[in-house]
């Protein structure tokens, strides 16, 4: 009898807390609204505007030389070679005259020759006499940028600087000047491509530096207006067989010109 009682008494505690767990209301618990991620904005490092820079002018990069030049070997190979010492000797000779550094006084070449005067042939001075024999000697030429400078030698006894300079051309000016060479190569180059044959052809005549008084480049046309104004460039003359052509050059352009337009200095042709 006891132990139905209890099962009832279980049973009805049960439904009441099933009924009263039924009638509850949830209460909504506030959340955090959601935020979407968003991207941070890289910062580019800014960039630096370059400054502009004047290009360096073609006789500029000839000053640079990119490898150094032994001054005591000559830019031309010969025949002829002469003691180290003598040939200081005459570098510091000139360096003093000029005051210009001996590490810029360049060899250019040694060629034999023989005098008959005391001054070994570099002047007619009242007073030099003949000699009663040949002596023997040298012509050594020397570069400080594009000027020539030129010693006579007796033997290797004693040298005499002859008076003047000259400006370098032909193959000792091609030995130390860069656009010179590839100017001449130009037009060497333009030249065989007009004529439709090998380049090889193409010789070299004559090739001076000159300083041009206008834009013409001393090749005026007919009824041209040019500005006046000093351009250093070159004047080049080549040939294929026979036949000699002629061409004008700043340090950029290259113009052909006739024998009959071309203006030139007094006396470029006459060094």
């Amino acid at each position: 009898m006891q132990k139905p009682i209890c099962v009832l008494v279980f049973s009805l505690l049960l439904a009441c807390l099933c009924g009263c767990v039924s009638t509850l209301t949830p209460t909504p618990v506030p959340t955090q609204p959601l935020r979407m991620a968003t991207s941070t904005p890289t910062m580019l490092p800014a960039t630096p505007t370059p400054t502009p820079e004047d290009l360096p002018s073609a006789f500029e990069i000839n000053a640079a030389a990119a490898t150094p030049v032994h001054s005591l070997v000559p830019l031309l190979a010969g025949d002829a070679s002469l003691d180290e010492v003598f040939l200081s000797q005459m570098q510091s000779d000139l360096a003093e005259r000029t005051t210009i550094p001996t590490e810029r006084i360049l060899l250019g070449r040694i060629v034999p020759d023989t005098w008959t005067d005391a001054d070994l042939g570099c002047t007619s001075s009242v007073g030099s006499g003949s000699f009663e024999r040949e002596r023997t000697g040298y012509v050594v030429t020397w570069l400080i940028g594009d000027s020539v400078y030129t010693y006579h030698t007796e033997r290797e006894d004693r040298y005499v600087l002859c008076p003047g300079s000259e400006i370098a051309q032909d193959d000792l000016l091609l030995a130390v000047d860069l656009i010179a060479n590839d100017l001449l190569g130009l037009a060497k180059r333009r030249l065989a491509r007009e004529l439709d044959l090998p380049q090889e052809r193409v010789r070299l005549v004559n090739i001076v530096p000159v300083t041009w008084q206008d834009t013409s480049l001393g090749c005026p046309q007919p009824d041209t207006h040019y500005a006046s104004a000093d351009l250093r460039g070159y004047r080049i003359e080549v040939a294929v067989g026979n036949e000699t052509y002629i061409y004008h050059t700043d340090d950029s352009r290259l113009i052909a010109c006739s024998a009959d337009l071309e203006q030139l200095p007094p006396g470029l042709l006459n060094r």
